[in-house]
């Protein structure tokens, strides 16, 4: 009753968030998925016994405390799905919340760790290990899962843009986002400053052959002024 109460009040301020039901429902599926599998692995690994306070509590707490990090993919995802394809517009929403993500997880982890470490109650051992557990298990499905459910589950509308990495192979990111582009201006500017500097060498030879011409001419009329 618990866990039906927390994913309807979760789902309800998604989909205010997000406006979008596909999104709120592929991100509470996605943290679900992850509380299900940590508490497998607890089940495994601690002999098959589970805390009724730590179920209880794990269901809640870590689908409204990592469900953050697949708000935050979702929302740079739907801004940049207007401008960009599927693919393209899931891996850039990832990349440039990757450390975010990262660093939420970590503190989180951190946290917890430090109390299980410390505490002598079995119980709140046991549900710290399984908050700090379950927060890197929450980083690594939105990293690794979630673009690729996006991608799969979006259609292309038709006229976005379609670009892939560059020969260098460096992350597509607001920077660079237009293809090459700040390369190929760098590249006019050079042949740019190249031509200017060929004229600038051709019309001081020009002069210079001129002045030769004058030094000549001159010479030459001194001479028959002479004769």
């Amino acid at each position: 009753m618990v866990t039906i109460i927390s994913v309807a009040v979760i789902f309800v301020i998604i989909l205010l968030h997000l406006k979008s039901l596909k999104l709120a429902t592929l991100l509470i599926a996605l943290i679900e998925f992850g509380i299900w599998l940590n508490l497998a692995m607890q089940h495994i690994f601690s002999g098959g016994t589970i805390n009724f306070m730590s179920y209880l509590i794990i269901g809640a707490v870590q689908l409204g405390s990592t469900v953050d990090y697949a708000i935050l993919v979702a929302s740079k995802y739907k801004e940049l799905r207007k401008r960009f394809k599927a693919p393209q517009a899931a891996y850039m929403a990832t990349t440039s919340s990757t450390m975010s993500i990262l660093t939420s997880a970590g503190i989180m982890s951190g946290a917890c760790l430090s109390v299980f470490f410390v505490s002598s109650n079995l119980i709140v051992k046991e549900m710290t290990f399984l908050i700090a557990r379950s927060s890197i298990i929450a980083a690594l499905l939105v990293i690794f899962f979630l673009p690729a459910l996006l991608s799969f589950f979006d259609k292309n509308k038709g006229g976005e843009i379609n670009f892939f990495l560059t020969p260098n192979l460096r992350k597509i990111t607001k920077r660079n986002i237009q293809i090459l582009s700040a390369s190929d201006k760098k590249k006019e500017k050079k042949e740019q400053v190249l031509s200017q500097m060929e004229v600038d060498a051709m019309i001081e030879g020009k002069v210079e052959e001129v002045k030769d011409a004058q030094d000549v001419s001159g010479e030459s009329l001194n001479d028959d002024e002479v004769k």
